[in-house]
């Protein structure tokens, strides 16, 4: 690129880039609002602890962060598998109280000699990259051990499962004996404080669960640590967070009965999931308010459905005027003048009052519709009132509460209603504790008996059941928890001198503990450990076809997203860690600040040319016979058009012209009336006034152009298929030809009389009043001109005029592109639809796929799945070129030209100074593609 000009690829990548398929893959795959929360809630919790989150910067800018990509060598889950499975058996040695110190040499042996360094390498080619990177590096790393550890446990027998939680704790403190010298080392140079990692990395705890809803019993055997156990965890949110509950409540109340309504469903937005809890009182009160405001609204409702009704009978009685006015002048105009004037002007003088009377009543008949559909909108709304007011306490209930039946022990809530009341009490914890001594001593209490109760109960089950029963092994399971728990809560009981002691501070000092110092630590490391993606993913069978499909979208998302913003990383020793991207334009951002302007939502017309009608009028000779068949494909193709929202302007026997936009539609709708004929012939007369030609621009015009015209195609092909045998009734210079079809050879037929039938369709898009005028032309009928009129025209007749061809222009194509779901490139087409069995195969598709996409291709050619249709670049039209026929400015070159990109859009050729289109093909596909 030189001075402003960029070559038409750059551009197309611009496209590419900006599309809505870019869009839609950033929020699946890249997920930023969930990054942007995830962070929030991370940077939160490093604040509270007065540390630094700068480091979070690696998930990208904090307005717009989001996943983190890894890219793993072939080979490396291989290696690093082998060594999760040598550590995992020296832990679980460890774990049967067998320690085996051969194992344990073999660890370290292997570690020395060849893996330490490794890490070690991996490790500082990140940070060499970046210091922050360390943060990736090392929830990379534990993702890649955790997986290999996944797959290991699951060859293992249930006997050695029960010891999982054991295991995987030694094995993550293993993981961070490792990690640490080398981190200490490293970001000591960079002056990057550790202290994060060791709050959030290095705790070595292994806890599975939903991050959305963390369950105190996912905490389970780490409660039991701190003396805990899932009930007194629900007990305790009960007994401290009540009030708040309270307030809450108080606080939906007043807002109810302050607020101002216009719908009901501003009522039940408010209500819904608002509260965490309610009493019955409370729900009962809240009740009276809804049924008060709601009572308020529907009255409001009923007066502004009142004074619709009474409009629209005034509306109804004008139309209805307006009938019986155009019964008595038609009445007049035949008993007045039947006899004396001239037949033809007074059936000119009716049709002019009835085109008139068309007219008015059309537009009143529109707005009597849109106020039925108002009527029809308060009446739902004032039913909705009625059914707030009816609505039972319990179904209340259910809406205000949220839908978890679990709320007592979500760790979320606990948090949330922990820091409110740290800040109420302004951290007196201990006052509080002396405050609820009594109830704390009950409970702890009630907990330990709680806890031998249902041992009991569990060990008679056991007793009852056989031992080979498949229900036995988890009621031995259940009990065992129990016990666990009840030994737990012993340890607040203290014996003294025949006296027991109920250590409250100690409960409430471990449950402070517990929030604080486990679970949301541990909750912020898997909020980070969310945010980076292991690719390829770990596949161990093939994935089924909507999976497939996410792999593809995937591959795109890496090449042309998390690369261009250094979001994505290879995990190597050596090499580049941030891989190698295309340069982007200078000035980049002002190129797509254009491309959107310009291009995003457009006007496009289409003009069809059918093939070889000058040939056929000629042998013919027969014009009855030319307008019976004319009039057979135009009205397949006219149904076509109107199928794909397309306004037809006209019908020149040999082509046509349609535009496509917003409204394209609606004003056809308003512009004509459509009738048959006693002879079953269709009749179009116009019934506009001129003032309804007012044309919009749409995101989807070209899509349905080119759906629309790749549809003509397979219509017309169709079409000479079924009418082939007719050829030799028709076209006399051929009858002593051998003409035939299935079997029989069309090849002997002259190239005219092959080209017949088929279409060329030129399109060509731009915006209203610059590239496209729709309004009434001096013989009042409804017409469109403008630039884009005449390029679409010039691309109908191009290319090869014995087949059918779709040609756009780069206005088309951008708008086109940028509106797609789904695209890929022709190449990527090919791969992915190559059969593919096994997760090395699988593998090793999605690394191909990766380095086609990487790959700069300066061919201009897509695939669009679903519409089963490709695009490529063909050549390119000189605009405006004095001393050039229309014909010569086309020019069928489809290299990477360069071109300068005005502030208009319009592009420049730097070497004619004259405007250029870059003209694209669309090639249908046979059908049974993916």
């Amino acid at each position: 690129m030189d001075n402003g000009n960029f070559k038409i690829s750059e551009f197309e990548k611009i496209i590419k880039t900006s599309s809505r398929y870019i869009s839609r893959t950033d929020e699946t795959l890249g997920q930023p609002e969930q990054a942007r929360e995830k962070i929030s809630l991370v940077s939160q919790f490093l604040k509270e602890r007065r540390l630094s989150g700068e480091i979070l910067s690696v998930f990208g800018e904090a307005k717009n962060p989001g996943l983190v990509y890894v890219e793993l060598p072939q080979g490396t889950r291989e290696f690093h598998g082998q060594a999760a499975q040598m550590l995992l058996e020296c832990c679980l040695y460890d774990a049967d109280g067998q320690p085996n110190e051969r194992a344990w040499d073999r660890w370290r042996d292997f570690g020395r000699n060849i893996y330490y360094g490794t890490v070690e390498e991996i490790y500082l080619n990140f940070t060499s990259a970046r210091p922050e990177l360390a943060l990736i590096f090392e929830l990379a790393y534990r993702q890649l051990m955790s997986e290999a550890s996944i797959l290991w446990w699951e060859q293992q027998p249930e006997a050695v499962k029960s010891k999982e939680s054991q295991v995987m704790r030694r094995f993550n403190l293993e993981l961070t004996a490792l990690l640490r010298p080398i981190r200490d080392t490293v970001l000591q140079k960079h002056s990057i404080d550790t202290e994060l990692f060791e709050k959030l990395l290095d705790h070595g705890w292994n806890v599975t669960f939903d991050l959305e809803n963390p369950q105190a019993r996912n905490f389970a055997p780490l409660l039991r640590e701190l003396n805990l156990s899932q009930w007194m965890v629900s007990e305790l949110f009960h007994l401290l967070y009540t009030e708040q509950l309270k307030a809450n409540e108080e606080a939906l109340w007043e807002k109810l009965g302050s607020s101002n309504f216009a719908k009901p469903e501003e009522i039940t937005n408010m209500i819904s999931g608002s509260l965490s809890q309610i009493t019955e009182v409370a729900a009962r009160e809240i009740q009276k308010v809804i049924i008060k405001r709601a009572s308020e609204l529907e009255v409001k409702l009923n007066q502004e459905l009142v004074d619709l009704q009474k409009y629209t009978s005034r509306v109804k009685k004008q139309t209805q005027e307006l009938v019986m006015l155009n019964n008595s002048d038609m009445s007049k105009v035949v008993d007045a003048k039947l006899y004396s004037e001239n037949l033809l002007n007074l059936s000119a003088k009716v049709t002019d009052s009835l085109m008139q009377f068309q007219r008015n009543l059309t537009g009143q008949l529109w707005y009597l519709q849109d106020l039925e559909r108002k009527e029809k909108t308060l009446q739902t709304s004032i039913e909705k009132c009625q059914s707030l007011q009816r609505m039972p306490l319990k179904d209340l209930t259910s809406m205000l509460t949220s839908q978890s039946t679990e709320i007592y022990t979500d760790l979320l809530k606990h948090l949330g209603f922990f820091n409110n009341l740290d800040k109420s009490i302004k951290h007196d914890w201990e006052g509080l504790t002396k405050n609820l001594a009594k109830i704390l001593v009950e409970m702890i209490r009630q907990g330990l008996e709680q806890s031998n109760t249902k041992v009991k109960t569990l060990d008679r089950e056991a007793a009852r059941r056989n031992p080979n029963d498949s229900h036995a092994a988890a009621v031995l399971f259940e009990m065992e928890q129990a016990q666990a728990d009840g030994r737990a809560i012993s340890g607040l009981i203290e014996d003294q001198g025949g006296n027991r002691a109920f250590h409250v501070e100690l409960l409430i000092e471990n449950y402070r503990k517990f929030l604080k110092e486990v679970a949301e630590p541990i909750m912020n490391y898997r909020r980070l450990a969310s945010l980076v993606k292991l690719w390829p993913p770990l596949m161990v069978k093939d994935p089924p076809v909507l999976r497939q499909q996410e792999l593809c979208d995937e591959v795109f998302y890496l090449s042309e997203r998390l690369k261009r913003y250094n979001r994505c990383y290879s995990f190597v020793a050596q090499g580049a860690v941030l891989p190698q991207s295309s340069a982007a334009l200078k000035n980049d951002s002002e190129v797509r600040e254009r491309v959107y302007k310009h291009f995003s939502r457009v006007v496009t017309v289409m003009v069809y040319d059918i093939r070889g009608s000058s040939f056929m009028s000629s042998k013919l000779m027969n014009a009855d016979k030319e307008r019976e068949i004319k009039n057979k494909l135009g009205y397949m193709i006219a149904q076509v058009i109107r199928q794909h929202g397309g306004f037809i302007v006209k019908d020149t026997g040999d082509g046509g012209l349609a535009w496509f936009g917003d409204n394209a539609h609606e004003t056809y709708e308003k512009c004509y009336k459509e009738v048959f004929t006693g002879k079953g012939l269709k009749l179009r007369h116009s019934i506009s006034s001129g003032t309804e030609l007012n044309i919009l621009p749409a995101t989807e015009s070209t899509k349905q152009a080119v759906d629309c015209a790749a549809e003509m195609l397979n219509m017309a092909e169709k079409f000479i298929k079924e009418n082939f045998s007719n050829y030799r009734d028709w076209f006399r210079d051929a009858k002593e030809r051998e003409i035939l079809y299935e079997g029989i050879n069309y090849a002997v037929l002259p190239p005219a009389f092959k080209s017949l039938f088929r279409i060329g369709v030129g399109i060509s898009s731009g915006s209203s009043g610059k590239e496209i005028n729709l309004s009434l032309n001096s013989f009042g009928d409804t017409d469109l001109c403008g630039a884009a009129v005449n390029n679409a025209s010039l691309y109908a007749t191009g290319k090869d005029p014995s087949r059918s061809v779709i040609l756009l222009d780069h206005v088309s194509f951008a708008n086109m592109m940028l509106n797609t779901e789904r695209f890929t490139s022709l190449y990527q087409e090919q791969l992915w639809k190559t059969k593919t069995t096994g997760s090395d195969d699988w593998e090793s598709k999605l690394r191909e796929s990766l380095k086609i996409c990487d790959s700069v291709t300066d061919d201009g050619s897509y695939y669009i799945p679903g519409r089963n249709y490709s695009v490529k670049r063909t050549g390119y039209q000189i605009v405006g070129l004095s001393n050039t026929s229309k014909e010569a400015s086309l020019r069928m070159e489809a290299g990477d030209k360069e071109a300068a990109m005005q502030d208009d859009g319009r592009f420049m050729d730097p070497q004619t100074k004259t405007e250029i289109k870059f003209v694209y093909e669309i090639q249908p596909q046979e059908k049974g593609g993916k």
